[in-house]
């Protein structure tokens, strides 16, 4: 009896070790170089779930063209007759790409790529921003100078009109699945706009100011925040404002946020050497200690985890 109750508990210990979830590895990132289309130097603006990076890149004649980029390969986008530059910057779940192209006439057009074919946005002088899964772009009118002077959605041909762009509310090139439009307030305030209503957020002190870079599709935006000693803070709002922390020096950047609340960034050491990161469940990483050198500059994160990045004058994939 002893025997078999020994083999039993033998037996139930055994499979309870192989039920119990070994300790994951930490991810290890690998860094892949974009190229350029021919030129000396590429931008990354954008990414989707499905890996494709979108931004712009010098030709081996030097003109600057929007491109898109996936598994490796770098595509020209068309530029629109009869012009010499194009710029992608922003993409969505589709692979619906807006961005701005020149006419003929050297007039700044928005612009969408669908299925490798550029369509003209219709708008007079104009920049196109970002584009949701819907289907919805941002567009800042432009005069004769390139200084925004109204914004916009277009959809399907039909335009919103959303106010005029000036140093009292002006946005900063990006809109989410709810059209949320994110916007700079009084050169002070950062939020977004949602059609006809604004929602605006201090600075985490006084005197202070604030900037936005990115806004997810649940209202979460990720920043900077200067305080009272002129530090730079990596923030998030509308749950704070929350600094999300840095590597123990004065200053960090949160640059993008996914959907699952994950934010990219840099953040500095207590010697002021700034380093690649994320920010994760209040957790900040060290992707120096995950893959990466102190030179990429995460400017986009997916919902998979995967980031584009920027490196002096060429961009990054990481995944």
């Amino acid at each position: 009896m002893r025997t078999l109750l020994t083999a039993v508990l033998t037996a139930t210990v055994a499979a309870t070790a192989l039920a119990t979830p070994a300790t994951a590895a930490p991810r290890q990132y690998t860094v892949t170089d974009l190229g350029t289309l021919g030129g000396l130097s590429t931008e990354v603006y954008d990414l989707n779930d499905k890996g494709v990076a979108v931004g712009r890149s010098l030709t081996a004649d030097g003109e600057l063209h929007a491109f898109s980029w996936r598994n490796g390969r770098i595509t020209d986008l068309p530029t629109l007759p009869g012009g010499h530059y194009a710029e992608a910057h922003g993409i969505n779940e589709n692979g619906t790409i807006a961005g701005t192209a020149l006419n003929a006439d050297g007039e700044y057009r928005a612009v969408i790529w669908r299925r490798g074919r550029i369509t003209d946005l219709g708008q007079s002088r104009s920049i196109g921003w970002d584009i949701n899964d819907k289907g919805q772009v941002l567009v800042s009118r432009v005069d004769e100078t390139g200084a925004q002077t109204s914004r916009l959605i277009w959809h399907n041909g039909t335009v919103t009109e959303l106010g005029p762009e000036n140093n009292t509310a002006r946005t900063t090139g990006k809109i989410n699945n709810e059209a949320k439009v994110l916007m700079m307030f009084d050169n002070t305030y950062l939020g977004f706009q949602q059609y006809g209503s604004t929602s605006g957020f201090g600075p985490i002190a006084t005197p202070g100011s604030n900037y936005p870079n990115d806004i997810n599709n649940n209202g979460i935006i990720a920043g900077y925040s200067t305080d009272e000693l002129g530090r730079t803070r990596p923030v998030t709002y509308p749950l704070g404002p929350v600094e999300l922390g840095t590597l123990g020096g004065p200053d960090g950047n949160a640059t993008a946020v996914n959907d699952k609340g994950v934010f990219a960034g840099v953040a500095q050491t207590a010697d002021g050497t700034s380093r690649p990161v994320l920010w994760r469940n209040r957790q900040i990483i060290d992707l120096t200690t995950r893959g990466l050198t102190g030179n990429e500059m995460p400017v986009g994160i997916n919902n998979r985890g995967q980031m584009i990045a920027t490196i002096d004058f060429r961009a990054a994939f990481i995944s």
